[in-house]
């Protein structure tokens, strides 16, 4: 099982985006509609920022079966990651966590990233327990406030 991990393309955008569609950890509770839209305009804008942004794919024989999206605050020393999708079919076969690799190897060779951050939903068992396989802990540095509307 070769799985290449690559950087995205933005003439890749809807293949990006069925892959999201297609893992329910990716999405947010939106009705469907505001949800493609919203989901969209995500993709998109990672895609076309590449200074900005780090879009990752994992392919198999052609064919996306993950991608990882972060947001390279180089000026603040840390990079934020968004999400990581993986279709259905290849969770548990170890595509997330080449994807988190190649994420924190490229944020490595950026100069002056100190730490990596994201956040989990307290429900994301999955992700909660990928964060524990690669080591990571909970963060220190910064508080979560919600305020509900």
């Amino acid at each position: 099982m070769e799985i290449i991990v690559r950087k995205g393309k933005l003439k890749e955008f809807r293949k990006i985006l069925k892959v999201l569609q297609a893992d329910p950890a990716a999405l947010h509770g939106m009705p469907e509609e505001q949800e493609l839209m919203s989901m969209g305009s995500f993709v998109r804008g990672s895609l076309s920022d590449p200074k900005m942004n780090l879009v990752l794919v994992a392919e198999r024989c052609k064919k996306i079966v993950g991608c990882l999206f972060a947001e390279l605050w180089v000026k603040k020393g840390f990079s934020f990651l968004s999400m990581i999708a993986v279709l259905p079919e290849w969770k548990g076969k170890g595509v997330g966590e080449l994807l988190y690799q190649m994420f924190e190897e490229h944020c490595r060779k950026i100069k002056g990233t100190k730490a990596l951050v994201w956040l989990v939903g307290t429900e994301n068992k999955a992700m909660a327990k990928f964060c524990r396989k690669i080591k990571a802990v909970r963060g220190k540095k910064f508080y979560y406030y919600e305020k509900q509307l």
